[in-house]
């Protein structure tokens, strides 16, 4: 990290040397770096993070089952149609693809996640190097990975739906960018509507009211054509039709009713599982999970405002000129999901992490317009302060974000490849300890590992369920053995037994 800032450094400073292929060379280089930078954030030690009982666990499991099943649109959960995850299942069709490319283990399960917040990165700094300058591309490239939630806990680096939304949403927003050249960008942008919402359910209504207010931004809605609004409708619902209607003729309004009630109604208005907060929740959690860049995005905020003030005093921009600009779309982009999440009960650091890309962004052109009506002294100032607090930062995040060692906790794992567990045996669990989720029974992550590497059927109930079912599998904390010296121990390690009911 230490030897890339003084290169980068150095060719910032000679951004303005009078030698073009100098410039060039710099510039591709630091391009590459970012990409670079970006790709370690998604990809480095990325089977090293411990498997998370939530979303990712929940997920994997969904995935493998699906593929063990046959089924791709019911998802299920310990081999039961799983009504808590009520999410359509594109994320799962991605896992499931990543199992088949590199086996079931962590990288075959967050391989699209990562990727996905990598593709978003990519796509930012290609837009911005096409319509911009290849200095603002970059440096929103740097500046990803200075917003550690997007690396966090439901970010690249965890197998949830969130980085594969985020994605879709950065298309849309650039789609939407580019139709001011060419109309046929919103169709894609009503596509990564639809794909959105095969992601994560109604939260893909960010995209559609973006679409919409940057239609009327962008006076479309007085040049459309029927077939035009046809095709729109086409691209947003035909892919979402076709789910409904395969999940519908499979249970009925089972699935999607709940999916509507919970998604729209109870998060709308309720604070599901106590995620409750004030107005202000999601203002301090750009800042409180980003406490390495306070500063950072201190100096972000004053060089958009510098940005605005430029662009619109120094090219003396129309109204309607400067609501059609990139400018005005990203802050737009951003606005929609924090006022539409502050509005709702339900609180959740994830649910905004779609705007820090386009934070990335809207800083990167703002630094792009700053550039324009400064002399080359200003300029070198400017963009030397820009990328020394930009890669402090990446430096910072890299060491708390990125692990150091493998996390993975090997126990359950070794016990089980060590056990005559085989693939269709149902096997219950008891600890010593409350775990996630109600009492002795299994974690999400412990189903998911149990079913990878033994393709048996996790069951829930514990101790007395195992009694009461003849040729089941337990496996115990060795704490709880004493009233169970009845039944026949098949494997044991120094935490865990596992015994058999026969």
């Amino acid at each position: 990290m230490t030897t890339s800032f003084y290169w980068l450094l150095g060719g910032f400073i000679a951004f303005t040397h009078p030698s073009c292929n100098i410039r060039k060379l710099l510039l591709y280089f630091g391009f590459f770096l970012g990409l670079v930078c970006v790709f370690l954030f998604c990809f480095y030690h990325l089977s090293y993070d411990e498997l998370k009982s939530f979303d990712e666990a929940r997920h994997g499991v969904s995935a493998y089952e699906m593929l063990q099943t046959g089924e791709p649109i019911v998802t299920t959960y310990a081999y039961s149609p799983d009504y808590w995850n009520l999410k359509p299942p594109l994320s799962e069709w991605l896992i499931a693809l990543g199992y088949k490319l590199f086996g079931y283990n962590a990288l075959g399960i967050r391989f699209y996640s990562a990727f996905s917040i990598f593709l978003a990165a990519l796509l930012c700094a290609l837009y911005l190097w096409k319509r911009h300058n290849a200095l603002a591309s970059i440096f929103c490239l740097f500046l990803f990975p200075t917003f550690g939630g997007l690396f966090s806990y439901h970010g690249a680096r965890a197998a949830d739906a969130d980085s594969l939304f985020i994605l879709f949403y950065v298309a849309a927003v650039l789609c939407m960018c580019k139709s001011r050249d060419m109309f046929r960008w919103v169709y894609i942008a009503c596509l990564c509507f639809a794909l959105a919402f095969l992601t994560k359910s109604f939260h893909a209504g960010l995209i559609a009211i973006f679409v919409l207010c940057a239609l009327l931004c962008l006076g479309h809605f007085n040049t459309m054509r029927l077939t035009q609004y046809l095709l729109c409708a086409f691209c947003s619902l035909f892919p979402v039709g076709c789910w409904g209607l395969a999940r519908y003729l499979k249970d009925g309004t089972s699935f999607l009713i709940p999916m509507f009630a919970q998604d729209v109604v109870n998060r709308s208005a309720n604070a599901i599982e106590g995620h409750s907060g004030s107005w202000r929740y999601y203002f301090s959690v750009i800042f409180r999970y980003n406490d390495n860049n306070s500063i950072l995005l201190l100096f972000l905020l004053c060089l958009v405002f510098i940005g605005f003030i430029l662009y619109f005093q120094k090219e003396s921009r129309p109204l309607p000129s400067f609501l059609s600009s990139d400018f005005f779309l990203f802050a737009l982009g951003i606005l929609i999901p924090l006022i539409i999440f502050t509005i709702a009960k339900t609180k959740l650091i994830n649910y905004i992490y779609c705007v820090y890309p386009l934070m990335a962004l809207i800083a990167s052109v703002s630094l792009s317009v700053i550039l324009k009506y400064f002399p080359r002294s200003v300029k070198i100032v400017i963009t030397t302060i820009c990328f020394v607090l930009t890669l402090f930062v990446v430096q910072k995040n890299f060491r708390t974000i990125i692990p150091v060692s493998d996390q993975h906790d090997y126990s359950l794992q070794t016990l089980l490849l060590n056990s005559e567990i085989h693939s269709g045996d149902c096997v219950y669990i008891a600890h010593d300890f409350e775990s996630y989720g109600a009492g002795y029974d299994w974690t999400q992550a412990q189903v998911m590992e149990a079913e990878w590497l033994t393709d048996c059927v996790p069951q829930f109930g514990g101790i007395d369920a195992f009694e009461a079912n003849s040729h089941s599998y337990l496996i115990v904390s060795n704490s709880l053995t004493e009233n169970l010296s009845s039944y026949e121990v098949i494997c044991k390690t120094d935490s865990y037994s596992i015994l058999y009911n026969p």
